[in-house]
């Protein structure tokens, strides 16, 4: 990507990318130790701060942004003004670019101006997240991509179209990028010529590792169940519903690390209570989605009826073996007394 690119893009922690959002007030809030983005990120690349003795999200909602990266101050907050982008894109292989090949590209993004108006007005943060998807390919791939995508309708358009989409959404606000195991993704947008230039880009790959005590890179359904953010049965792998459960991922991780936090003033508290409700917002599911889901518990529920039935069935055998073995051991027993 043209401009800050995933290299570029400053080494923050998942909690810091959102609470970074919020008040400039205190100071000696860090950089972690962990690396959260692209692997070839170089070290001098990465601005220095004062690591903090304490975790990293104790203080996280108050980070010093000493290099003024995330633009200015929504009017009398604290709260930045940007735009949290969650990008994801289907079938991004670059050699199908040149061969007309099919495309699904998401976007799901969280307006902190919006996020600001509901917690003053105390209105719920149900549907903060706008979500779009956008096809390239022939009427059929289109109408087969769409059929999936939980988060209303998606449109098909053009490839050379596709930055000039982007652009009118981004609407040349500041803007996080945030990608779960997105390289590809990155080289693709690379080659369709769409010029982003988030502020700096998280992997929810990579910074999921650390607050969710993992020695791996998980899938996102692995970080959904972890997270405990729940997702309808083949929702997944569609661009447009990746995106946004990408984005209520970050938005799971931050209020997992924060819950570790000592003291957080009411404030904070808010804000993260602001991003749980709007990651659990339920899933707008279409009919057929709702149908299959229906038929998808009926096929379940039949499956751990079998698995309990099973499962009992074990418990009485081993039982009656038990009984088995006791009266076995009393009857070779008997006549040791009787001759005694």
């Amino acid at each position: 990507m043209p401009g800050r690119t995933a290299c570029m893009a400053p080494q923050f922690s998942p909690p810091q990318l959102l609470s970074s959002t919020l008040s400039s007030e205190s100071s000696n809030l860090s950089i972690n130790q962990y690396t959260y983005f692209q692997d070839e990120l170089a070290a001098a690349d990465v601005p220095t701060i004062t690591q903090s003795p304490q975790r990293v999200i104790t203080r996280g909602f108050t980070y010093q942004d000493r290099f003024n990266i995330l633009g200015c101050n929504l009017p009398d907050s604290d709260i930045k003004d940007l735009l949290i982008v969650g990008l994801d894109v289907e079938n991004p292989h670059v050699a199908q670019i040149a061969k007309n090949g099919q495309f699904q590209v998401g976007l799901s993004i969280l307006d902190t101006r919006h996020l600001q108006s509901s917690m003053r007005k105390r209105t719920g943060s149900q549907g903060l997240l706008q979500t779009h998807q956008f096809c390239i390919g022939s009427p059929k791939y289109f109408k087969n991509a769409s059929r999936t995508f939980c988060f209303g309708q998606s449109k098909h358009i053009k490839l050379e179209d596709l930055n000039t989409t982007i652009q009118n959404l981004i609407s040349n606000r500041d803007f996080i990028l945030v990608v779960h195991g997105g390289l590809g993704d990155a080289v693709f947008l690379e080659a369709a010529k769409v010029e982003l230039n988030p502020l700096y880009i998280l992997d929810t790959q990579k910074a999921a590792q650390h607050p969710l005590d993992l020695d791996h890179r998980c899938t996102i359904e692995e970080m959904l169940n972890l997270l405990e953010c729940s997702f309808g049965h083949r929702v997944l792998h569609v661009a447009g519903n990746d995106a946004n459960f990408t984005l209520r991922a970050l938005l799971l991780i931050a209020a997992v690390d924060t819950a570790a936090a000592n003291h957080l003033d009411p404030a904070h508290k808010c804000l993260v209570s602001a991003f749980e409700e709007i990651a659990r917002e339920s899933v707008p599911l279409n009919d057929r989605q709702i149908e299959r889901e229906a038929r998808t518990k009926i096929v379940e529920d039949k499956a751990r009826r079998r698995r309990e039935k099973r499962e009992r069935r074990e418990a009485c055998r081993l039982e009656e073996n038990t009984n088995t073995e006791r009266g076995k051991t009393t009857d070779s027993e008997a006549p040791t007394l009787e001759s005694s």
